[in-house]
């Protein structure tokens, strides 16, 4: 899996969502389960999201690619 470091802990990325010229990056932290985050590769760079407007925009982004699966492992 790869994996980004930021601020000395290693973050798998578990999902990549591709939005225009940007990718959002979805990652998690594999020894605390907690502690997880979005951010953004723009051109090969990674950079925090700009605002909550962005961070929704992410989140609208990824429940809509995996609706089906969140709405299986909520029994819906």
């Amino acid at each position: 899996m790869k994996s980004v470091v930021e601020d000395n802990v290693e973050y798998i990325i578990i999902a990549e969502i591709k939005d225009n010229e940007i990718k959002y990056l979805y990652l998690a932290n594999e020894k605390n389960e907690s502690d997880i985050c979005v951010r953004k590769d723009v051109n090969g760079k990674i950079y925090p999201l700009d605002d909550e407007k962005e961070f929704n925009k992410a989140m609208v982004l990824f429940y809509k690619k995996y609706e089906k699966k969140i709405k299986s492992l909520l029994g819906e």
